[in-house]
């Protein structure tokens, strides 16, 4: 009776196992907290994409007057990752004399932040058993709502 009991038990944990793998491989899709800010500022240099923000700093300097209508907060899962990843697609605009500093159109550099921001969190939220339609369809649904608000 006790193999008989040992086989059943085996048994029993293997179904729950299986049962729970079955479970895990369902999920596919888990967003990542957004619990940190890239920041983006229009200073006289050009303008600057930060992880820091730089307000307290700004605000005893000559942009001081018109900073907070030129700072855009762009929340991410990190910071530091979509900064990096930024400087790298930015680089062509990148200004000799200030390394964080671009010269080209604010709306473009937002534009390219949002995006990033929404791929990597997007990519990061994801587990191993997504198919590739799923994938596609939340990047686009993230991007979109990153993009436009909606």
């Amino acid at each position: 009776w006790v193999r008989e009991f040992l086989r059943e038990l085996r048994e029993n944990m293997i179904r729950k196992l299986h049962d729970e793998l079955q479970m895990y491989k369902k999920i596919t899709y888990e967003q990542v907290e957004k619990k940190e800010k890239l920041y983006v500022y229009t200073t006289v240099c050009g303008t600057k994409v930060s992880t820091k923000d730089e307000e307290d700093e700004n605000e005893k300097t000559e942009n001081a007057a018109s900073f907070d209508s030129c700072k855009t907060v762009i929340e991410t899962h990190d910071s530091d990752l979509l900064e990096r990843t930024v400087r790298y697609v930015l680089e062509r605009y990148k200004c000799n004399l200030h390394e964080m500093h671009y010269h080209c159109k604010r709306e473009y550099i937002i534009y390219i932040c949002k995006l990033l921001a929404s791929t990597l969190d997007t990519v990061k939220s994801t587990y191993e058993h997504i198919t590739e339609t799923e994938l596609l369809a939340i990047l686009e649904s993230n991007t979109k709502k990153e993009l436009h608000g909606n």
